[in-house]
């Protein structure tokens, strides 16, 4: 994981883009040509899991198993926001999705808008793999209720994290 992603720089007199849509429509274009991309971690949505700007995220294409309850998918909502949640639910081609920081936000998109998934997280030199007992820790036990979640993520915060 030592290759990080870095899009193609504006020319001269191009407009820049601010919210970073370019940046994203780039490395969805990579992932859906077959590549592996590496991304730093930006947002605090899936928290504790990953944290901004100090995690590298490798995403890759989709396998037979990415589309199941527990993984990690990278999408392009309907609204042209790219987001990395967990996916909590499938109903038929509805997928429901949460970030593991999210007490009660949900997020719902069509299969055809998976883009890829979470395979591994570089963090401090080590790195969380897909299928590693580290990984299924944050599958199995952060909590699935709604308050006992917002509870534990206010204290998480307020032992671990400045400035969020």
């Amino acid at each position: 994981m030592n290759k990080r992603y870095s899009p193609p720089k504006a020319k001269k007199g191009q407009i820049e883009e601010k919210d970073g849509f370019i940046y994203f429509t780039d490395i969805a274009n990579g992932i859906l040509s077959g590549r592996k991309v590496l991304l730093s971690a930006r947002g605090w949505s899936m928290l504790p899991m990953i944290w901004d700007r100090r995690d590298n995220l490798l995403i890759a294409p989709l396998t037979e198993d990415s589309i199941s309850v527990g993984r990690l998918l990278f999408v392009r909502l309907s609204s042209k926001r790219y987001i990395l949640h967990r996916l909590v639910a499938i109903d038929g081609n509805r997928l429901t999705l949460r970030g593991d920081g999210n007490p009660y936000q949900r997020e719902e998109c069509d299969r055809s808008e998976v883009i890829g998934e979470l395979i591994a997280v570089e963090r401090n030199g080590k790195i969380l793999e897909l299928g590693s007992d580290a990984w299924d820790y944050f599958d199995r036990f952060w909590p699935k209720n709604d308050f006992i979640r917002r509870c534990l993520l206010y204290a998480y915060k307020r032992l671990f994290v400045r400035g969020v």
